[in-house]
């Protein structure tokens, strides 16, 4: 999306040049050459959104940009067409609403850009600098959704039976971290998994995501490896303090288990 966005300009240089070129050089009338540019920009614009669509915002954006470059072309070349010295000065009302709808535009533009880089980026620590020297403020979408099976409706069927077959086989778990986990050190996660017998189970694969809901690029995904007869563990290092969403599937066979919980980080002291 960002690439998107920030095309924007390149854009819109690009359609005042092909106004250039077909007015002048081709002498071409001004409301064929606007009507000509916008079906090209819309069948540009429909060609991108089967490929990659990019969200209707984005596209709603770049539609009204590129429309509104033309629509002012149009108007500065019609203007000068049949200006004279004896016409009188172009009005007021026309440019009013233009420079308006350029700032409502251009600041819904930034809000975009924004939400899509967070304001830890350059544009972000530009516009909204720290008061705190080397605090940064993270507001990025993270991305993390606990339960994917909401999106669709065939997943949320899946969802469904995956926690019948979870009553049926009666799986018991304990899990939890042999101390307290601190921000950027090594903490030990540890599961023991029983059926409902109180049998060690052996699993086949035990893998897990630590998603932190502050910045989804801090997430961290983990394989547990067996210690002894249902007892695993994992060597963990989650970098930043604070809550974080654990995703857990535990497999054997066609027998699948899935645990959600969340755990809390410390932060580290400084010595």
């Amino acid at each position: 999306m960002q690439d998107l966005l920030l095309s924007l300009p390149i854009g819109v240089v690009l359609i005042t040049l092909v106004f250039i070129t077909l007015r002048r050089g081709w002498k071409l009338p001004t409301v064929t050459i606007a009507v000509g540019l916008v079906v090209g920009v819309m069948g540009l614009l429909g060609i991108i959104g089967a490929l990659a669509w990019p969200g209707l915002d984005v596209f709603a954006m770049l539609l009204a940009v590129y429309l509104l470059t033309i629509y002012i072309n149009a108007l500065l070349w019609q203007t000068s067409a049949t200006a004279s010295e004896t016409t009188p000065r172009r009005h007021w009302a026309p440019l009013l609403l233009i420079s308006f709808f350029g700032f409502v535009i251009a600041i819904n533009l930034l809000f975009l850009v924004l939400a899509d880089v967070g304001t830890d980026s350059i544009i972000g620590r530009w516009l909204l600098p720290s008061k705190h020297p080397g605090e940064v403020v993270s507001s990025i979408f993270p991305g993390t959704v606990a339960h994917d099976y909401r999106e669709k409706e065939d997943q949320f069927n899946q969802y469904q039976q995956l926690r019948d077959q979870q009553r049926v086989v009666g799986w018991k778990l304990h899990y939890g971290w042999k101390v307290s986990p601190l921000e950027n050190t090594l903490a030990r996660f540890e599961l023991n998994l029983r059926d409902k017998n109180a049998q060690p189970v052996r699993a086949d694969k035990i893998q897990g995501v630590f998603y932190f809901p502050g910045d989804a690029r801090l997430d961290t995904s983990f394989t547990m490896q067996a210690v002894a007869d249902g007892n695993y563990q994992a060597e963990l290092r989650l970098p930043h303090a604070g809550r974080w969403d654990l995703v857990l599937l535990i497999q054997r066979g066609t027998d699948q288990h899935e645990v959600r919980a969340s755990t809390d980080v410390g932060k580290l002291q400084a010595p």
